[in-house]
């Protein structure tokens, strides 16, 4: 089966330096460690760092403080503060 990927130009340079020094192909470099990640139980990793960042900050503090730093995105109108409503 085939599959497409789309990478950042410096995950494939990552990705080409490891094949090269292991003498894969980039497939066969992906599929080695997609193997090696879901056979480990890697894929279950992002559960264990559920709550694993600690803030001192409350909840309500960190919410207000990414909605304040929304107010100036320039992709929308309703959020510029130079817009009428």
């Amino acid at each position: 089966m085939q599959v497409s990927l789309y990478l950042t130009d410096e995950l494939l340079a990552r990705l080409d330096e490891l094949a090269g020094s292991t003498g894969r192909s980039r497939s066969a470099t992906v599929q080695h460690l997609l193997e090696r990640t879901l056979a480990s139980g890697g894929d279950r990793d992002l559960l264990t760092l559920a709550g694993a960042w600690r803030d001192p900050r409350p909840a309500e503090q960190i919410i207000r403080e990414v909605t304040e730093g929304r107010l100036y995105n320039r992709r929308s109108e309703r959020n510029d503060p130079g817009s009428t409503p």
